[in-house]
């Protein structure tokens, strides 16, 4: 659980019932609390300490409606430890140009969800939080031609993003396009 330190300290309340909606509705630990630490932590340890949550987490929720430096290299690191990451925005956000980097991102880990309110929000995460719990990756091989994995090389590039990232994509596109779900 992330979000921007500035934005915490301006409305605590929202952001300990964001914390309440993920550990007590939906079942997830945040055990990592950064935003409990008080004066007695060096910065050094709380950015360590936070490294060592998102590698060990199972998945990473950030509220990134007020934007922050650290929150946003807390998603890089999740993303490139191949975490699962929720980025929760206020609905209002969805058509502004506000956090066009991340919007930009073409990652099959990265999920948003827009919220309007509280209720929304809850909806909504607690819906894609169950679907994580059982939508994990698994190794899956298989041999392809010459030709196929030229290609796949080729337009994962161009889409910055891994072989996998792309066949993940193809197929989810496949599997919505020819199965109900």
């Amino acid at each position: 659980m992330t979000f921007s330190s500035k934005a915490f300290h301006v409305n605590p309340g929202g952001y300990v019932r964001l914390i309440d909606l993920v550990e007590r509705r939906c079942g997830f630990a945040v055990p990592y609390r950064w935003f409990d630490i008080g004066e007695g932590r060096l910065p050094d340890e709380i950015h360590r300490r936070s490294l060592r949550a998102i590698r060990e987490a199972d998945i990473v929720v950030a509220e990134s409606s007020s934007g922050s430096t650290g929150l946003g290299l807390q998603i890089s690191y999740a993303i490139q430890c191949k975490k699962p990451v929720f980025l929760c925005m206020r609905k209002e956000l969805e058509r502004k140009s506000n956090h066009s980097f991340l919007k930009g991102m073409r990652v099959s880990n990265v999920r948003f969800i827009y919220y309007a309110d509280g209720k929304e929000l809850e909806s909504e995460l607690r819906r894609e939080l169950a679907d994580a719990r059982t939508d994990r990756l698994e190794k899956f091989n298989f041999i392809a031609t010459t030709r196929v994995k030229d290609i796949l090389n080729r337009e994962s590039r161009r889409r910055h993003m891994s072989q996998s990232e792309l066949l993940r994509e193809i197929i989810e596109d496949w599997i919505g396009k020819n199965h109900n779900r």
